[in-house]
């Protein structure tokens, strides 16, 4: 099984980062499934009201989040 596709495994290593579609899923794709069952709106409110990890901006057009502050933020909710 690709380890992309199940939602709920936590990685072997806690240091990377994901993008948006690896937290919140891909609704014309079935490749990513949610870590985060959310809207891209609802994310990004989440972001600007302090309710979700802030991002990293790695480039002019690329923008991630780092994993260990994604699954701590998982944790911190019960969900994992």
């Amino acid at each position: 099984m690709d380890p992309r596709c199940n939602p709920l495994r936590q990685p072997e290593h806690t240091f990377g980062f994901l993008r948006e579609h690896q937290i919140i899923g891909n609704r014309r794709s079935s490749t990513y499934q949610p870590l985060v069952p959310i809207d891209h709106s609802t994310l990004w409110r989440w972001v600007r009201e302090g309710h979700f990890p802030q991002p990293v901006k790695l480039g002019p057009h690329t923008t991630a989040w780092r994993v260990q502050a994604v699954f701590d933020w998982i944790k911190s909710k019960g969900d994992v």
